[in-house]
């Protein structure tokens, strides 16, 4: 939830994200969030700018 609300109101890189979250490597942070919401973070973000 947390990572959404990231993505949703600032213009963060998926690295800064992943640091602000906890993970070491970004990589970790990609696969978590492609599991948590079924979407790859690159595209979860084509929908927010579509939105």
């Amino acid at each position: 939830m947390l990572a959404k609300s990231y993505l949703q109101n600032t213009t963060l890189s998926a690295d800064e994200i992943a640091y602000l979250l906890g993970y070491l490597e970004v990589n970790s942070f990609l696969r978590a969030f492609t599991l948590w919401t079924g979407i790859s973070l690159s595209d979860y973000r084509q929908q927010l700018k579509a939105n």
